[in-house]
């Protein structure tokens, strides 16, 4: 059953609410199969942690049957370690076409150190928004972007913007077919400040531009590096704009 929300105690408003345990179960198989990273959020602690679904076939089986749900280790370790003294667990994750949160418990760590959590009786789906604070990229600061498909195929591309959260780009000549929601990887190098960040993305919408194709891309991302590493080129871009408006107007 998918309802719409009422007076749900939560970070923000939702669109809807999944409580049909069989769609519960068809949304996190999506999310299992797809080998979507999760971030994982703590009743006790500020740090966002982050990890990944097991999603080897009694996984699934175990939480058909309710038992529980296992991810991956969580990085920071730290997190390890607080998960087992926190009061409830907030999984945040992505289907095909929402984001989806779920609240959960800690139960145990498995013999292969994994975390199991209690099978989640909602999920809580936005449709899949650009959210984060995105920069405008000038094509004088001359940052490039590599996109790589699961092939081991690549191209390259300018940045038109970027936010911690994802990317939009056009291309540079042909390109191989591409279909939306397709997942690949893409590598952003700033050498005129010692910046490159990595990270799996996902085509959101594809428009062509002049003879190219402008990409709109959701970073998918799966450690605390690749975060830090992200919001370091967004800072950077944002104190490069901050340099030129100085330039421009003689601001100190």
């Amino acid at each position: 059953m998918v309802e719409k929300m009422a007076n749900q105690p939560a970070l923000e408003p939702y669109e809807l609410i999944v409580g049909n345990a069989s769609e519960c179960t068809k949304l996190l198989a999506a999310a299992l199969t797809e080998g979507h990273p999760v971030q994982v959020e703590m009743s006790n602690d500020a740090i966002l942690f982050y990890s990944r679904f097991e999603n080897e076939l009694e996984r699934m089986e175990d939480i058909v049957a309710g038992r529980f749900l296992e991810i991956g280790p969580l990085d920071p370790p730290v997190g390890n370690i607080r998960i087992r003294r926190s009061e409830y667990v907030n999984l945040h994750f992505f289907t095909t076409r929402h984001v989806a949160e779920a609240q959960v418990k800690f139960l145990e760590m498995s013999p292969t150190r994994c975390i199991r959590l209690s099978v989640p009786e909602k999920l809580f789906l936005n449709r899949q928004k650009r959210t984060a604070f995105r920069v405008d990229v000038e094509p004088s600061w001359r940052l490039t972007v590599k996109v790589i498909r699961p092939s081991g195929i690549s191209f390259l591309a300018n940045p038109l913007d970027l936010s911690i959260g994802g990317m939009r780009l056009v291309t540079l000549g042909p390109v191989p077919k591409m279909s939306n929601n397709a997942r690949i990887e893409v590598v952003v190098d700033w050498k005129e400040r010692g910046i490159q960040a990595t990270a799996k993305a996902k085509i959101l919408q594809q428009i062509p531009v002049a003879g190219n194709i402008s990409f709109r891309l959701q970073f998918l991302i799966s450690s605390s590096k690749q975060a830090q590493l992200f919001e370091n080129l967004v800072t950077a871009l944002q104190r490069r704009r901050i340099e030129k408006r100085k330039e421009l107007f003689g601001k100190t």
